[in-house]
């Protein structure tokens, strides 16, 4: 009895240890990034798009409808900004032969550069630490530069720029028009624009103070090296 008690202590305790290890691999840990990325987008989009709504209301507050278009110039501009960084990295990764292979090249496969071409459209758009999935190469033969490691560090400080570009304005325009309909009843504005704002509020705001606590915690750990 006693050794079959041993026996299923070991197995619990080996597939403890198994969903441990696959929780902490990396292409999980971008997975779950990028749902929760996923939900930051599609939370700044419903704002964005109950903004416009209560605006288009009969009596609705001129502001509303500037507060709309800042919210979208927001989403447009932060994605910009991702896509600029994203193709930057890549491009400069392949001048300076930290990339193992060139992705686009026209003697390339199709369905290579198809998933690639997703690979950093998904990355500029939901979560770009989804760079880190390019072919970097880990040290350099000649300099012994640990390429991927500098890679990683750029990735980092880009994700913590879009946090700023993106969620701490929204946060902003958030609070902004629930002062403004608080100040105002009869705007119109409607319950279901100020429920999207409560929402923007909470989401991205719990999103942008754990990312760059967390972004915070792993340069200060990476400064170490």
């Amino acid at each position: 009895v006693e050794e079959e008690e041993v026996k299923k202590k070991k197995k619990r305790k080996k597939w403890w240890k198994s969903a441990w290890a696959f929780v902490r691999h990396p292409v999980v840990s971008l997975w779950r990034s990028s749902v929760v990325g996923m939900l930051d987008l599609m939370t700044d989009v419903v704002f964005c798009l109950s903004l416009r709504r209560a605006a288009a209301e009969e009596g609705a507050d001129p502001a509303v409808g500037h507060l709309a278009t800042a919210s979208a110039v927001l989403i447009g501009g932060s994605t910009l900004v991702c896509t600029t960084g994203v193709v930057g990295l890549y491009f400069h990764g392949a001048a300076t032969k930290a990339l193992s292979r060139r992705l686009f090249t026209l003697d390339a496969k199709t369905r290579d550069k198809a998933a690639f071409f997703l690979l950093v459209l998904l990355a500029a758009t939901v979560n770009v630490r989804l760079a880190a999935m390019l072919p970097w190469k880990r040290v350099s033969r000649k300099s012994g530069v640990r390429l991927r490691s500098v890679a990683l560090r750029r990735i980092l400080w880009l994700h913590m720029l879009h946090k700023f570009v993106e969620d701490l304005p929204q946060l902003v325009l958030a609070g902004i028009f629930l002062s403004v309909q608080s100040a105002d009843d009869a705007s119109g504005v409607d319950a279901g624009a100020a429920a999207a704002a409560v929402l923007q509020l909470t989401v991205s705001g719990t999103s942008l103070g754990l990312t760059l606590a967390w972004l915070a915690l792993q340069g200060a750990d990476d400064a170490l090296n």
